[in-house]
């Protein structure tokens, strides 16, 4: 994915402003779209001012939150997904260094989900244009499974950041358009960030192994050398011929979780799950991975083309994990688990509009993973979107429909306390001209946002 540039910068500027508390959205909102929307301003007040010209037909509505958090853009609800308008200080957010960004795209998320009345427990984000990054990652919110290593990556296993929601995580996919272009690729990205909800950072004491030898990149996600049947969350597919040599070979998309990926959600009981095999290489420096680097654990899949190595191979077995883990618990049973998801595109107020083909596509896209996630899990985890709105992809109104439509009367209710509920709204938020300190403290943070550094765990 390549980014733009001009637009890069300017929004990762925006972002780093926002989060350092020095510029706000302007909560000006134009009529220009005919489905009632709401967003919500917890226990603040709300104000609102209507005013239009009856001679030239144009109406516009002012909506004034007295409110200390940053304004949320308008969403619409398609029947399959979120559709975030004015976005362009939230897709940024996850470009910035985990320690600046995530807190912040966590706030926006759980304002969002409030706006929504939806209470997942995942939220999975696209955008509608590219951004600075190419990052994709999972960001833990809650975790109330032990045994499952979280502990290696916390410091407490057990926790929750959002006590007053289900929420458990947010999986950020990036820019949509790029997914649309390379499925292959999105069916495997889509499965491997919700899978980070349970995997991979399990360690095990196996005879001649170290602790950390199951995992490979970010220690997120199998080793390389791991045969794990080809799995989202990494690792290979591999065998041994009666010479000793083994052939790893992934073809790309094809593999379904392994029966460690199933113990660790919980859905296939400990005395089901069989051994990993692990090969520990011999001189693995003298071979290159598929995208042309030393070989090594953090190696991506062997999807390019098959490769022969040499060397010894473990079998590493529960009992070996939860000699460093536990067991899991609640324990994992022969059954089948049900996940809350709320999908949601963002989009920036003066980039690309969502087409009425680029909503058929996208909400096409989401239900056929839906599918294949249950498939890459025995039937055994099933997605379930709470997105229930009452917009058709079919219906959904272009530029020019909803130019039409800002010449009809609008109404804004205001419900001081309880949220502000809007007709025929869509937000056009800007910043806030930053002052010379402002400057000062900001350039050296977007100087740390444009270096290129090591993504982030896909």
């Amino acid at each position: 994915m390549v980014p733009q540039p001009r637009a890069s910068l300017r929004l990762a500027l925006q972002a780093a402003l926002l989060v350092l508390g020095l510029s706000q959205p302007r909560a000006t909102i134009q009529a220009q779209a005919q489905y009632p929307l709401q967003t919500a301003t917890g226990n603040r007040s709300c104000r609102a001012k209507v005013s239009g010209s009856q001679g030239a037909a144009k109406h516009s509505g002012v909506l004034a939150f007295e409110s200390a958090e940053p304004l949320l853009p308008i969403h619409y609800a398609t029947e399959d997904f979120l559709y975030v308008t004015g976005a362009e200080h939230v897709g940024p957010l996850a470009c910035l260094p985990s320690a600046l960004g995530e807190q912040a795209l966590v706030n926006t998320v759980q304002t969002l989900l409030r706006a929504a009345a939806l209470d997942p427990q995942l939220v999975l984000l696209w955008t509608v244009d590219s951004l600075a990054c190419s990052d994709l990652f999972y960001l833990p919110i809650a975790n109330d499974v032990a045994g499952i290593g979280y502990g290696h990556q916390r410091s407490q296993e057990l926790f929750d950041d959002s006590p007053d929601s289900a929420l458990e995580g947010i999986a950020f996919l990036n820019d949509w358009p790029y997914w649309d272009e390379h499925p292959a690729e999105f069916a495997v990205a889509f499965a491997h960030e919700v899978a980070h909800r349970w995997g991979m950072r399990v360690h095990a004491l196996a005879k001649d192994a170290r602790p950390g030898l199951l995992l490979g990149r970010q220690q997120a996600h199998w080793s390389y050398f791991a045969n794990t049947g080809g799995s989202p969350l990494e690792g290979n597919l591999w065998q041994t011929f009666l010479d000793g040599q083994t052939q790893f070979y992934t073809p790309f998309a094809s593999g379904a979780f392994s029966d460690l990926d199933l113990y660790l959600m919980g859905v296939l009981p400990a005395d089901q799950v069989s051994p990993i095999q692990l090969l520990v290489p011999d001189q693995p420096d003298t071979f290159q991975d598929c995208k042309g680097a030393k070989l090594t654990a953090s190696s991506p899949p062997q999807f390019c083309k098959p490769l022969t190595l040499t060397g010894q191979t473990i079998a590493v077995t529960l009992d070996d994990i939860q000699a460093v883990e536990g067991p899991r618990s609640p324990p994992a049973q022969d059954r089948e688990l049900g996940v809350s998801f709320v999908p949601v595109l963002l989009a920036d107020a003066s980039g690309t509009p969502l087409s009425r083909e680029m909503c058929q596509a996208f909400a096409s896209a989401i239900q056929t993973r839906v599918t294949d996630f249950a498939k890459r899990t025995r039937g055994r985890v099933h997605l379930h979107n709470l997105v229930q709105g009452e917009i058709p992809c079919e219906e959904w109104p272009t530029t020019a429909f909803l130019n039409a439509q800002a010449t009809q009367a609008m109404h804004v209710t205001a419900q001081g306390g309880a949220g502000c509920s809007i007709g025929y709204a869509a937000a056009q938020p800007g910043p806030v001209a930053p002052s010379p300190w402002v400057w000062a403290h900001a350039l050296p943070l977007l100087w740390v946002l444009l270096r290129k550094r090591p993504g982030r765990p896909r």
